[in-house]
C-alpha cells in the first residue's frame, strides 16, 4: 500500500467520523501540491485521451504514451485516490467524471489549463512567492527576468497553451456570467484577453447587435 492510499483511507475514515482536525486540515492543503502535479501529468501525457474508450490496463497505458509501466501504475493509483481515475479491476483504470475533463476532446475540457498551470515556470513563480513578499518585485520578474506577458511573447509554444487555457476557462464561466450581465446596457462589448471569444459570444446571444471586438493580446 502506498502512502497516497494510506492518506486517503486515514482521510475518508476521518471525514467519515466527523473528527477532522485543523491540523489534518492544513495537512491536506500542504500536499495539495502533489494532487496538481498528478493532475499535470495525466493532462500533458495524454492518458487521459488513451482512456476515453474505456478501462485500459496500465502498462498498456504506459506503452501508448512511453512511460515506465510501474510508474504508469502508481500514477494512475494516485490519480484514483484523488478522484479522476478509478480501479475497475487489477491494474485496469478507467476514468472518472473528473478525469474526464482532462480530455483534449471534452466538452468541459481543463487540459490546457492544467498544462498551462502546471509549466515548470509557474512552479518556479510560485516557488519565488517569499522572495517577492520580501522584494515587492513580481514573481515572474524574480524568477524569468521579465513580465509573464514578454515571457509568453518570447515563447510561442507556451503562449499558445495559456491562450487555449484562458480559452477553456472562458468557456467554462461564460454561460454564468451571461445570464448575470446584461449586455444590452452597454453600447460595445470587448472581450479582453478572450481568446478564442466564448464569453463574448455568449453575450451577443443576448444583445446581437451591439459593436464588439476580442482582444488576445497582451493587456
Amino acid at each position: 500500500m502506498s502512502y497516497a492510499d494510506i492518506d486517503r483511507l486515514l482521510r475518508e475514515a476521518r471525514e467519515a467520523s466527523g473528527d477532522r482536525t485543523p491540523a489534518d486540515y492544513v495537512h491536506r492543503l500542504l500536499i495539495s501540491s502533489w494532487d496538481s502535479q498528478i493532475i499535470v501529468i495525466v493532462a500533458r501525457l495524454r492518458i487521459a485521451d488513451e482512456l476515453a474508450a474505456g478501462p485500459r490496463a496500465a502498462r498498456d497505458v504506459a506503452a501508448a504514451v512511453g512511460a515506465d509501466p510501474d510508474a504508469m501504475l502508481r500514477l494512475l493509483r494516485a490519480a484514483a485516490t484523488i478522484g479522476i481515475m478509478t480501479e475497475t479491476e487489477p491494474d485496469h483504470y478507467a476514468l472518472t467524471a473528473a478525469g474526464e475533463c482532462l480530455r483534449s476532446d471534452s466538452p468541459t475540457a481543463m487540459r490546457e489549463l492544467a498544462i498551462a498551470y502546471g509549466s515548470p515556470q509557474a512552479w518556479q513563480m510560485i516557488g519565488a512567492f517569499e522572495e517577492s513578499l520580501r522584494t515587492g518585485r513580481s514573481n515572474a520578474e524574480t524568477v524569468l527576468g521579465r513580465s509573464f506577458w514578454e515571457h509568453l511573447a518570447a515563447h510561442p509554444e507556451q503562449a499558445e497553451h495559456f491562450s487555449l487555457a484562458m480559452g477553456e476557462q472562458s468557456a467554462r464561466t461564460s454561460a454564468g456570467v451571461a445570464a448575470a450581465v446584461d449586455p444590452s446596457a452597454y453600447t460595445r462589448i470587448v472581450d479582453v484577453g478572450g481568446a478564442y471569444g466564448a464569453l463574448l459570444t455568449a453575450l451577443l446571444e443576448k444583445a446581437p447587435r451591439r459593436p464588439a471586438c476580442c482582444s488576445t493580446g497582451r493587456p
